[in-house]
C-alpha cells in the first residue's frame, strides 16, 4: 500500500500531466484563434478540477505539485520558453527580476493549485454529509 506522501505525489503528477495535456490540446484546437491561450488555461483548470475530483486528490498534493510548478518555471525561463500564460513578452532567465519570478511562481500556483482547493473543500462537505 502506498503511503500518503506517495500518493500526494502520484497525485500532483496526474494533476500537472492532466493540466498540461489539455491545455496543449485546446492551444492546438484554437491555434488561429487570438484567445487561445485564455480558453487553454480555462480549459485546463476546468479538466484538473474534473479529474481531481473523481481521484479525490487531496490536498496533500499541493506540496509537491509547488515544487513541481517551480522546476518546470524555472527550466521553461532557462529555454526562453514562455509558460503558462503563452509566451507573451515572456523575459528570459537573463532578464527576470526577483518580483517577476516571485509573481510568476505565486500566481501561476494560484490558477494551477486552485481546482484542488476547490476539491478538497467539495469533497470535506460531502463527507460530512454523509455522516448526518
Amino acid at each position: 500500500m502506498k503511503s500518503k506522501w506517495q500518493k500526494s505525489i502520484f497525485d500532483s503528477i496526474i494533476h500537472f500531466s492532466v493540466w498540461f495535456l489539455a491545455w496543449i490540446i485546446v492551444l492546438l484546437i484554437f491555434r488561429d484563434s487570438s484567445s487561445k491561450f485564455a480558453y487553454s488555461i480555462l480549459s485546463a483548470w476546468w479538466c484538473s478540477l474534473y479529474i481531481g475530483f473523481i481521484r479525490e486528490i487531496g490536498l496533500r498534493a499541493l506540496l509537491p505539485l509547488f515544487f513541481l510548478h517551480v522546476c518546470v518555471l524555472f527550466i521553461c525561463l532557462t529555454l526562453g520558453i514562455g509558460w503558462f500564460l503563452g509566451g507573451h513578452d515572456s523575459p528570459t532567465l537573463s532578464e527576470i527580476t526577483f518580483g517577476h519570478f516571485i509573481l510568476s511562481t505565486v500566481g501561476g500556483y494560484i490558477i494551477l493549485g486552485s481546482p484542488i482547493l476547490i476539491n478538497s473543500v467539495v469533497l470535506y462537505m460531502l463527507r460530512k454529509q454523509k455522516k448526518f
